[in-house]
């Protein structure tokens, strides 16, 4: 005969066990807490990863996050903006090295409900996400705070929160460690190198306009540029003629009066590992003049608020190559043709990752512009015309992924 009273006891403990083995792995929440959004500086011991704050000389906080995100249990900062509806665009970026375990933690504002959650690309390499735990025994769930591992660097992520791309989102741009910012001597300001002719900018602010008198740093032939992981320079990098110069690092170049980038009549120029932040500046972002072999690798590129504030502008370009970058903007790239030029033929070429997200204007058109006259153009219902192997994968999302594309650059 079964005794009821020992059976009703070893269920018991069996509970107890299961409850006390769920909380040995707790996955505690995070609650938004305003003045974690300038994050914090940390860098592992065996520079596995690394996050880093927002620079107390920042001056662009009109717009503070509605989000707070830990990495490893380290506060990013949180760089946002309102886009076109009034949504905040939110991004931060972190560095870590292949194998590193990357434990990402997202907290929104009480007063925002987060109903669902969705993570772009549908093919990033990070875990599936789920809610927070409320409590140790892990029976509660915070109903505003998320987490998910990432699983191998270099990934652009974007969260989209209750369906709705216009409103808040978060972008993570998870970087991988490059030890080449170590190998100057500087850990503070700014030093222009003269063993290899670069301009290095070490985390924090940096205003060029204070710092050189103009707001425009213009290379010369042989010269580069490095902005460090936890760098921001407040201004634009400009070039014209140069040869074989990078422009790279970890960093965050901004401004909101001219573009970030521009280069004209260049050649086998490399941009890599930047983000770029146009922050409520009625124009293109970055723009390509006339230039070949240039190559822009892992870079990210951010214009939320205004129309025609086009991700990459690409003017009579050959023999270009843009690898695993990030586009937010009203126009996500448009390759342009002037008229005054020979009737010559290129290639642009695009490969691998490239996210372009464009939502700051009704059309959500990622177009290929020649002439001044759009010739191609991508939206949720139409999926190529002229320009082969663009393709719309996202659903609300124009995107480009996994893709190798090139067009044709011609005069009509």
């Amino acid at each position: 005969m079964i005794n009821i009273r020992l059976l009703f006891s070893a269920l018991l403990v069996s509970v107890f066990c299961i409850i006390a083995g769920r909380a040995t792995e707790p996955n505690p929440r995070i609650v938004y807490d305003a003045s974690k959004i300038v994050g914090e500086d940390f860098t592992a011991p065996d520079n596995s990863f690394a996050t880093h704050c927002i620079p107390e000389e920042y001056p662009y906080r009109d717009t503070p996050s509605i989000f707070n995100v830990t990495v490893n249990g380290k506060y990013l900062g949180i760089y946002s903006d309102r886009n076109w509806w009034g949504g905040i665009v939110s991004f931060a970026m972190f560095e870590f090295k292949p194998g590193t375990k990357i434990e990402v933690k997202v907290a929104m504002h009480e007063t925002v409900a987060m109903n669902s959650f969705e993570i772009l690309p549908h093919n990033a390499d990070v875990s599936t996400p789920v809610r927070c735990d409320h409590d140790s025994t892990m029976l509660k769930y915070e109903p505003n705070c998320i987490s998910f591992s990432i699983n191998k660097p270099d990934q652009k992520i974007t969260l989209v929160f209750n369906e709705n791309y216009r409103h808040h989102v978060l972008h993570l741009f998870a970087n991988s460690v490059d030890d080449s910012q170590f190998a100057f001597d500087a850990r503070s300001g700014y030093l222009f190198d003269k063993t290899t002719s670069t301009h290095y900018f070490a985390p924090g602010y940096h205003n060029l306009k204070a710092l050189t008198g103009t707001s425009v740093l213009t290379l010369k032939n042989g010269e580069n540029v490095y902005v460090a992981a936890g760098a921001v320079v407040d201004g634009s990098i400009t070039a014209n003629g140069i040869r074989n110069s990078k422009i790279g690092g970890r960093g965050l170049i901004v401004n909101n009066n001219w573009l970030l980038t521009y280069l004209e009549n260049c050649h086998d120029v490399t941009i890599e590992g930047l983000t770029m932040f146009a922050y409520r500046y009625k124009c293109w972002s970055t723009l390509f003049g006339n230039c070949t072999g240039l190559k822009m690798t892992n870079t990210n590129i951010i214009a939320t608020r205004y129309a025609s504030v086009d991700g990459i502008d690409i003017n009579t370009c050959q023999d270009c190559e843009w690898d695993n970058c990030f586009v937010r903007s009203a126009t996500g790239i448009e390759v342009a043709e002037r008229l005054d030029t020979p009737k010559t033929t290129g290639e642009f070429s695009a490969v691998n990752n490239n996210a372009a997200h464009n939502r700051s204007v009704a059309a959500d058109k990622l177009c290929c512009r020649m002439n001044n006259d759009v010739r191609a153009v991508f939206n949720r219902t139409k999926q190529e015309r002229r320009c082969k192997g663009v393709v719309n994968n996202e659903g609300n999302a124009v995107s480009v992924r996994n893709v190798r594309y090139r067009l044709n650059i011609y005069n009509v």
